[in-house]
């Protein structure tokens, strides 16, 4: 059986679960890849938004856990000059004042999760996976190229079976 002291601090832990998983649902961080498609040897940036308040300062790091071992930069709004490497920094990592990070000819080796932490109003923190590829996939896929050929075909049909119809039509009134 459980005594009172033991039972109130699991609720203490049950209540410390539920406020994280609710922070982490408040958060409105967001990275977006610009462009979508990370090519080889081109620039890519991992646009930062959605940051609430003003932002003071952000720190870049390599996979999906910070620590001062992984990180990329630091960047502090207001000193000159703003950014500070970490031992993880590479030459073609840029820290953007709006909290993105620019990254400049594309490698192989690039190839990483990248985790923002953004001190502002209130602190808060995001992950995103970059793929550095050859080659971007086209903008249809198999299945929409599939269905505006049966498209086509159709209104092909469609048109073939109208001027059959009118020809009948119209050759029906020269015999009356």
């Amino acid at each position: 059986m459980y005594s009172r002291g033991r039972t109130l601090s699991v609720r203490v832990y049950q209540l410390k679960v539920l406020l994280s998983l609710f922070m982490v649902a408040a958060s409105s961080l967001t990275i977006e890849l610009i462009p979508q498609c990370a090519l080889k040897g081109k620039n890519v940036t991992l646009s930062v938004s959605e940051i609430n308040g003003m932002l003071k300062s952000f720190s870049w790091y390599l996979g999906d856990a910070p620590s001062a071992s992984n990180q990329i930069i630091n960047y502090l709004v207001g000193l000159t000059p703003p950014t500070t490497n970490g031992p993880k920094n590479f030459s073609d990592a840029i820290g953007l004042p709006n909290g993105s990070l620019l990254i400049a000819n594309l490698k192989d080796e690039y190839s990483n999760t990248y985790t923002v932490q953004v001190q502002a109003d209130s602190p808060d923190q995001v992950t995103k996976k970059l793929t550095v590829t050859t080659d971007c996939p086209s903008g249809l896929s198999s299945g929409a190229i599939v269905g505006i050929v049966i498209g086509v075909l159709l209104g092909v049909a469609l048109i073939a079976g109208l001027i059959y119809f009118i020809y009948k039509h119209l050759n029906s009134r020269d015999n009356i």
